[in-house]
């Protein structure tokens, strides 16, 4: 979502989450590990909004309402891999030395206006 926010929402689409969640739950057993799938409990999604919401909160952008199933519209030509390339890139080029929201939200948000500014 914070990369979502960042392009704008224009660029962001969003319908109502009405399918049921699951967790997959790994434990150990004597002949390795065993995964099974648990239905997401009310706690658990309140828990996991909180957690990303905390993290917008900290990179100064809006809260995600929950309820939703978030998607970005990506430009014409880019991938979610180019995306995420050319992210890592700029953050590795600018210098900073710390990862939080707030840190890289500058150099983040230049490189989401660069990849969406329409062709010269």
């Amino acid at each position: 979502m914070f990369i979502a926010w960042l392009a704008g929402p224009e660029n962001i689409v969003r319908y109502p989450e009405d399918r049921p969640q699951f967790w997959d739950v790994t434990v150990p057993i004597p002949q390795g590990h065993a995964t099974h799938r648990q239905p997401e409990t009310p706690d658990q999604a309140e828990m996991f909004d909180e957690s990303v919401n905390s993290y917008l909160r900290d990179a100064g952008v809006p809260e995600r309402p929950g309820g939703y199933r978030w998607f970005q519209v990506l430009p014409p030509g880019i991938t979610p891999a180019t995306l995420d390339s050319s992210i890592n890139q700029a953050l590795a080029g600018s210098g900073t030395t710390s990862m939080h929201p707030r840190a890289i939200r500058d150099v983040v948000a230049e490189e989401v206006a660069r990849l969406y500014r329409p062709p010269a």
